[in-house]
This record gives structure tokens, sequence and C-alpha cells, in this order.
């Protein structure tokens, strides 16, 4: 045993060795030829082992054969730096006992060495019996390739499951490997959907790669990947470029393994920069090193999705691609064919001959519902250059590019079939820009071309909601559809100039792009407002103080016409939605529902408040003094308790509300507080409204004591009521877990009354926690600043705070406003890509604005003081 152990050790201890000299040369050599010589490193270790074996010896290779088998990637020499080895040892017959002792000598050292290696033994028939029962196992044979030991047992096994497995089962083969795929990408992701793509398991990722593979074996026989050029399954070009991308794709796979020192296929956002670097990406015109190298990437992915759907569709029996309806026989369009269920050309001479087929394939395609085949997705690429700058000066292709940009996306998108084939940037060449140009943040999930396309089928989408809302209902009552669309279309068309005003650079780019199709100039005035606008309503929502009658008037004064209004809040929706779920949800929805009201009303009357909303608040006012009297409310004077209420609360709060106040002003006891957690089942916000007593600093000790408890606000209002009380309403996220929501709640109104009883120091608890580190995405070093603006409300006082989103940092921030001696009267909290911006309207204790700049400027040192002692620089 000691010598065998020496032997094979001594094998091992030569493959450890030569293994870190070709990893310490990776970035020397082509991706390719490195997997191929790691490859091989390990194939001689099995030779030696197995020409060494005194197991095997043991054994009797004539009476018991067997041969060394690798799998899987292993068996197609795709040997990353960190990739397990899986290898089988085939055994003509049974398997028998001794194959435990050979199996120790030559895997034992390699799980000695750290390597992670997966083994089998079965026979012949074993292995038949597993294919048939197995697909994992199927695929990972149909990459087997001999390493040593007896050659006609892989070859006699591989005949084998041809003949019994593949040939006779090839379409359940095939449907079961394109069902395992489908449920692969929706539980990976797409790799432009997904902000830390995997590299392996994704959509356009390396197993897509694979299963073209696997795909072409099955169905047409390929044993190289070669072939797939050979037989006509891949162009030269396409051939080509597929080499291409996973050259790329491999390089970074292994650089990743390089970096985290283990097997990983998920580009984690912590890892992203380092790869940025250590692939030689380097800044450039506006866009940094790390988005310039997850565009790269993205681009690669996207072609292994490409062609993956391309030999799925060559692949798979036709009825799998329809959507299970009848089809038409001949397009309208005699130059048109319908075969096997999707769009083609007649012939690709009749694209040269007329031009005007290149469009006309994806406007047939929309109206009609078929999608376009791969043929003529490769004919498009082709002749793609026949579409200049100018192809859509023509009035013919004008109308039928604005039907494509409106109908929706039901199955497939014909406007991401033009994105994907390179015609999108043939008729508007200043999308180059913005082809797979990442936004590197954690809030925006797709790439800006990719974004644009999905804000255009999403605002599509809506004028086929079958129920009516708002969306839907103002869809239907637009008088210039086609405006709006183009303003989707070309919404971030900025982003690919190196400039921090994109909105304004997008206006002034879509300008020139609807000029020279020949637009006319009103037409041209209406997009280019709703791209220089496009986040102007958005942010106000969010941003400012929706119950302020001043955010409803600055808004109407800059959007002015109705119809634009309608315009605009349509393509913030459809923005919003298409960007993410930091972006988009209810909460959002409903302020900028709300906002939208608002601004129409005010725009339609001229009025900040409307004449109906005035005689609300009349009832109102006699519904609080009936209430008062029922209560039996604090002894005071009826007509002192209504105006020492705020106009603002009355006209804002519903009702309803108002009673509910009411109640809690009425039975809080003296001294102490009383607290209302609205939780409506479905919704991702709580309402959280405290009646207090009145003392500054409320808002930081209550911010504290959901940041001890684990809960984020979303926005604060607070209004003074009679008797030195206050009421404040906070809106907050709902906790991750509602299963155990209301002991949360109970822990935090108990925190909170230990706070405000003096017992308990919500600073000294804070403190107990790590601090946060400020990074951005992998980057450190300050990243704050803050903002006054005492022009925006007659009344208060804005501040905003812009910074690394953390625990703790609502706290910190009203804190420090506290310290200033300044009376929070709202508090919002916006994201703001991965930062998040804290918005206040403060007033001086005299109940002013902070008017000048020296009280301003020492509000900001203070501010600044505390985030810097907040967060933990530079880790």
């Amino acid at each position: 045993m000691d010598v065998k152990v020496n032997i094979h050790a001594k094998a091992a201890g030569r493959l450890k060795e030569d293994r870190e000299k070709l990893i310490s040369r990776f970035s020397r050599i082509p991706s390719s030829e490195f997997l191929m010589k790691h490859t091989e490193l390990i194939d001689s270790y099995f030779m030696e082992c197995f020409e060494k074996s005194l197991a095997g010896m043991n054994m009797g290779i004539s009476k018991r054969p067997y041969a060394i088998i690798a799998l899987g990637g292993y068996g197609r020499a795709e040997q990353c730096v960190r990739s397990d080895v899986d290898v089988l040892f085939l055994f003509r017959n049974e398997v028998p006992k001794e194959a435990v002792e050979l199996i120790r000598e030559m895997i034992y050292p390699l799980w000695d060495m750290g390597m992670e290696v997966g083994h089998s033994t079965r026979s012949i028939k074993e292995s038949i019996n597993m294919a048939q029962q197995d697909l994992e196992f199927l695929t990972s044979i149909l990459d087997a390739r001999f390493i040593c030991g007896m050659s006609p047992l892989f070859t006699e096994v591989m005949e084998k499951i041809h003949e019994k497995c593949v040939r006779p089962q090839q379409k359940t083969y095939l449907t079961r490997l394109i069902d395992s795929a489908a449920a692969r990408h929706l539980q990976a992701g797409d790799s432009e959907g997904v902000l830390e793509p995997n590299l392996k398991n994704g959509v356009g990722g390396l197993r897509d790669y694979h299963s073209i593979m696997w795909l072409g074996k099955i169905r047409f026989g390929l044993k190289l990947q070669r072939d797939l050029e050979y037989y006509g399954h891949l162009s030269n070009e396409e051939f080509e470029r597929l080499g291409a991308v996973l050259e790329f794709i491999w390089k970074v796979r292994n650089n990743l393994h390089i970096i985290t020192g283990r097997k990983c296929d998920q580009l984690y956002f912590e890892h992203q920069e380092r790869l940025a670097e250590a692939m030689g990406f380097k800044p450039k015109a506006g866009e940094k090193a790390v988005e310039r190298f997850l565009g790269e990437l993205h681009s690669a992915m996207d072609t292994v999705k490409q062609l993956y759907l391309m030999i799925v569709s060559e692949s798979v029996p036709s009825k799998r691609l329809s959507l299970r309806r009848t089809f038409p026989k001949k397009c309208k369009c005699p130059d048109l064919v319908i075969n096997r269920e999707t769009l083609g050309f007649a012939s690709s001479e009749d694209v040269l001959r007329n031009k005007e087929l290149l469009i006309q394939i994806f406007h047939e395609s929309a109206v009609s519902k078929i999608q376009i085949g791969t043929e003529a997705k490769r004919i498009i690429r082709e002749f793609g250059y026949l579409a200049d700058q100018f192809y859509l000066a023509d009035p013919v292709r004008m109308k039928m590019f604005e039907k494509i940009l409106s109908v929706p996306a039901k199955g497939f998108s014909v406007l991401n079939d033009m994105l994907s084939t390179g015609f999108l940037e043939r008729i508007v060449p200043e999308l180059k820009t913005i082809r797979h140009r990442i936004q590197y943040n954690q809030y925006h999930i797709h790439p800006v071309d990719r974004h644009s396309v999905n804000t255009v089928n999403i605002l599509a989408s809506f004028g086929e909601d079958k129920e009516s809302n708002l969306k839907s209902d103002i869809f239907k009552t637009l008088k210039s559809r086609p405006a709006l669309f183009w303003a989707a279309f070309l919404h971030d068309i900025g982003k690919g100039v190196a400039s921090p005003t994109h909105c304004v650079e997008g206006a002034e780019i879509a300008k020139k792009i609807l000029t020279r199709i020949g637009y006319r100039t009103s037409f041209i005035e209406t997009v280019t407002f709703l791209i220089e606008m496009h986040l102007f309503l958005i942010q106000a929502a969010t941003r400012r103080d929706i119950n302020d009658e001043e955010t409803a008037v600055f808004c109407a004064m800059k959007i002015r016409d109705p119809e634009r209004l309608k315009m605009l809040y349509l393509l913030s929706v459809a923005d919003s939605m298409a960007t993410g779920p930091k972006a988009w949800n209810t909460w959002t929805a409903s302020l900028l529902r709300e906002l939208f009201f608002k601004v129409m009303n005010t725009i339609k009357t001229g009025e900040v408040i409307s004449a109906r909303a005035i005689k609300n608040l009349d009832a109102k006012k006699l519904t609080i003094l009936e209430a008062w009297q029922n209560l039996g409310g604090p002894d005071i004077n009826p007509e002192s308790f209504i105006n020492q209420i705020s106009t603002r609360y009355l006209i804002s709060t519903p009702v309803e509300n108002i009673m509910k106040h009411l109640n809690l002003y009425s039975e809080r006891p003296q001294g102490d507080f009383l607290w209302d957690v609205d939780i409506k089942e479905g919704s991702e916000v709580r309402t959280v409204t405290i009646m207090a007593e009145d003392r500054p600093g409320h808002l930081s000790s209550v911010s504290g004591v959901f940041t001890l408890n684990g809960i984020d606000i979303l926005d604060a209002q607070a209004y003074p009521w009679p008797k030195n009380t206050g009421l404040s309403i906070f809106t907050v996220k709902a906790p991750p877990d509602i299963i155990f929501e209301s002991e949360r709640w109970d822990k935090a109104r108990e925190n909170l009354r230990a706070v405000l009883a003096g017992e308990k120091n919500i600073e000294e608890e804070l403190a107990k926690r790590k601090k946060p580190a400020l990074k951005i995405n992998g980057s450190s070093g300050k990243n704050w600043s803050v903002r006054i603006d005492s022009e925006w409300s007659s009344f208060f006082t804005i501040i905003e705070v812009t910074a690394h989103d953390a625990p703790g940092l609502l706290f910190c921030i009203t804190r420090a406003l506290h310290i200033c001696g300044l009376d929070v009267a709202v508090a919002k909290i916006a994201t703001r890509v991965d930062q998040v911006m804290d918005i206040f309207y403060v007033r001086e204790p005299s109940g002013g604005k902070v008017a000048d700049s020296e009280t301003q400027e020492k509000i900001r040192s203070e501010i600044g003081l505390a985030l810097d002692n907040f967060f933990e620089i530079g880790s």
C-alpha cells in the first residue's frame, strides 16, 4: 500500500506543480489553449496512474477489461482553473470489487490536492440504462472522451448509446433538452436582465453553447464544434463569432476562478471591478472600465443566446415553435413566405432588388404575430447595409416602423429581433453608442439598448390591458401615440454620450434623428420634450412632498399641456417598470398616480386647490367637530382645535384617517405615546401613525428605533396638534418575514417607549453595530453630497442628502438636523441608483426657512461630519 500511495502521490505532486505553472501564465495564452493544456495535464496523470496501477495489475485487465473515460467539461477538454474533473471507470461486464482499490489509488491523491473530482464505476449495460433514464448523464457521456485503458470498450459503449438511446428516442431527448434549458434559464436568468450574470447556467452562458452541441449531436449527428459550420448549421461569420465569444467567456470564467480561489460561475458585484482590471479594460469615452467589460460580456452572451435559439429552431419539431394557432399559408407580400411556421424571404436576391423587404418582414411579423425564421435573420444581417441612415425617410417605411413600435410583444418581440439582427443600428446609427452599454449599479437590470426596447414593449402593452386602469385609460385617449413611442424608444439615447445630463443630450440627438427622417416640427418638439423631461415626474413624486400644493404648481408650470402630461406619465411608468423593482413598486406607483391627478387638476383649472377640495375641507372640519364631541375630546375650544391643525393636513388626509388620528389623540395618556400600524394584505408598505409629545428630535428617535428593528422608512410626515402633541405618519417597507411581523412591531413599540422615556439611548445602541463600509459596487472613498434648496417651497427649506444606502443612514442624518436645531416636517427617501436620496422639508425653530448662506454652510458641515463618522471610509 505504501508503494502504491507513493507512486500516485508523486504523480499528483507533478500535476500540482505543472498546474500552478500553467495557471501562472494563464493571461499570456489564449483561453482555448489553456483549457486544452490543462486537460492534457490531467490526462497525463491518469495515464501514468493507469500504467503503474498495482490494483489494475491485480485485477487483470485482460480478464476484467476497463477504460477510464473523461465526461462532461473534462470530456470536452474545457478544463477551467477550478472546474470539476468527472471520470467514468467503464467495465465490460459487472464492476468487480477490486475497482474500489483502483479508485482509491487514482482519485484520492487528487482529492488530497484539493481538486473537485467526480467519479463513477459502471458496466456498459449500466451506462446504457443510465443514459436512457438520466438526461444529465446522457449529455455528459455525449461529451465523453477516451483517456486510457481498453479503447474498444469506449467505442462499444458510444455506439450502443447512439443505437439504443439517441436514435430511437431522438424527439424525446430533444424535447427534454429544450425543456431543461428553459427551466435553467428561468432559474438563472437572462444575462441582460441579471445584475450578476451566471457565466455557466444563465441565458447565453456556456451551458447554452453545450446545448447547441448536444442538440447537434442528437439531431444531426455532429461530433465536433467545426461540424456546425461544415454541415451548414452556422455560417462562417457565425462560427467565427462563436469561437471569439467563447474565448472571451472562458477567459472571464478562469479569471473569476483565480480571483475567488474556487469554482464560481456567478459574477457577483464584489468581483466585477477586479475582473475588469484583470481583463485589461480601461475607462474610455465616459464609460468606466467595469462598464466596458460588462458590455462586452453581455454582447458575448447575447451572441451565444441568439445562436442557441437558431439551432433550437432547426432542431426541435416545428410544432414546439408555434403559438398553438393556425398559421396562414401565404403572406400578403409575394416576396415573403411562411415556412415551418416562421417568416422568410422568397429569395435573397429579392432583398437586393427591393430593400424595402428588410423592414417589411419585421412589419409582417408584428402584424401577423409570426416570428422571423433563422435563415431570414441571416439575410437581414448580411444585407443590412442596404438600410442606410436615411432608410426611414421614406413615408411608407416610417409608418411601418411606427407600427412595429406600437405592437405589443406576445410570445416574442419584433423590436428585440430588430435589435439582435443589428437592423435597428442600421436605420438609427446613433443606437450604436448604447448597444450593450452597461449602467454599473444595482438599479438598472438591463443594458441601455435592451432597457429602451423593453420600455417600448411595456408601453405597447398598456393598450392591451383588458381591465380598466389608469395606464390603459390614459393610453386609449392619447392623440399622438407615435410621438410617445418614439420618445420611449429614444429616451436614453443620450447615455451614449459622456455627459451628466443624458436627458438634455438625448433630446438633442433625437431631434437630429427625427429631422433626418422627415417628421414635422411640432411632432419633434413633443418627442424631445418627453425625452428631456422623462425623469421629471417620477423624481418629483419620489423626491418632493406631493401634499405640498407648490409641488403640483411647479410641475404644472413645467408641463402646461394635459396631453403632454398624459404622455409623460405613461413614459415615466414604462421607464420605471423596465428599469427594475428598485424603480417601480406599489409605493412609487401610488406616489406617481397621486401627483399626476394633482398636476392635471392644476393644469386644467389653474387652481392650486380645486373648488371641490375646498368644499370637502369644510365637510372635514364639521366631521372633526362631531368626532371631537362624540369622543369627549380634550377640554379646548373646538374652533381653536381646528385652527391648530394644518390646512395641508386637512386637505391631504382622508376623513377616515383623520378619525383614526382623533382616536389616538383622545386615547393618548399624558406623557406617553400611541401608535397604529396599518397592514394591508398584499401591500409592500405599511403605514405607522404615532401620536406623541411634540419634542425636538422625534423623527430621529423613531428612525433610530426602526433601524434597530430592521424597518426601512420610505416617507415621513409630521404635523403639530393641540396641547404640545405631534402627529407623525411613517410609510415603511413591509418586513421580509411577514409571519412574525406582529412580534417585530411589538418589539419596536417597546423600544420606542424606552427611548422616549429616557430608559434607552438609541445612539449608543446603534453605535454598537459595525460601521457600514462606504462602497458602491466595489468602489471605495467618500461619496455623499448635501444640497440645500430654499427656492422650491415658500414655507420650507429642502435639504437633499445623497449617500450610499445603509441601515441607520436616516437616523444619522436626522440626528445631525436635530443638532442643527431644525424642525423636520417631511422626510422622503428616494432610491437613486444604488444610493438613496433623503429629502427633508425643514424649518428653523422660529418657523421660517433657512435663508442665510452661513447657516446653510453650517448645516452642510454638520451633516458631512455625521456621514464621515457614520461610514467606515475606504473599507
